[in-house]
């Protein structure tokens, strides 16, 4: 062999082993990097939830909210339903007697219209469902008809289980609704709950599905 076949040889050899280092070099950067995204788990998407009720822990007069919201108003537990809102106006129980008092919530739509009010009470004097009703007719005397008002009764609906009687009056300030019960708490109760909600026409009746998932939602405290 001539001595520039030799020299070619050498030359193609060392280009060899050139070529097969160059190559090697990133093969374990390249394996870590394929370890990585294999061992990566995979992100899941958030999925919108139902929000829950916020319970309330306490109540004072002028207290408000959006719901939904779990109210514990001693007499009564209720819960807000989304798309209403509430402020506390009344709120009086005795610290003498657990069962004695007064709660009474305004009731709003989101938009701000207002539904009605939603009360419970042990101050008037009624022991009984025909009472409930007659009371709720008498405070705003549709009897005498002196402030040239009607009223007419509606049917009855059996919601959370309380039956409500409904009654709707018409006077020159439109139409309104109410919703009554009367409810006994037991043998340590001496005064028994009356329960009314009041609608306003031109916003909600009692037929709409958010006053069904209002009263479906309340809740008597008992007497122990």
């Amino acid at each position: 062999m001539n001595m520039k076949k030799m020299l070619s040889l050498i030359l193609a050899l060392m280009l060899a082993l050139c070529l097969c280092a160059c190559g090697g070099g990133d093969t374990s950067t390249d394996a870590e990097t394929e370890e990585e995204t294999t061992g990566q788990e995979a992100e899941t998407p958030e999925t919108d939830e139902a929000e829950e009720p916020e319970a309330s822990e306490g109540l004072n007069e002028g207290d408000e909210g959006d719901g939904p919201a779990e109210l514990q108003a001693g007499l009564i537990d209720v819960t807000i339903p989304e798309g209403m809102s509430y402020q506390v106006d009344t709120y009086y129980i005795s610290e003498d007697d657990p069962l004695f008092g007064s709660v009474r919530f305004n009731l709003y739509k989101a938009d701000g219209a207002v539904i009605g009010k939603l009360a419970a009470t042990t101050q008037n004097m009624v022991g009984s469902m025909e009472e409930a009703v007659q009371n709720t007719i008498d405070l705003r005397n549709l009897d005498t008809y002196s402030n040239g008002a009607s009223y007419e009764m509606g049917d009855t609906m059996t919601l959370g289980g309380l039956t409500y009687q409904t009654l709707s009056t018409t006077s020159e300030f439109g139409t309104n609704y109410y919703c009554v019960t009367y409810v006994t708490r037991g043998d340590g109760d001496s005064d028994g709950l009356k329960i009314e909600l009041s609608l306003m026409d031109e916003v909600m009746t009692p037929d709409d599905p958010m006053v069904a998932e209002l009263l479906n939602s309340l809740s008597v405290v008992m007497a122990e």
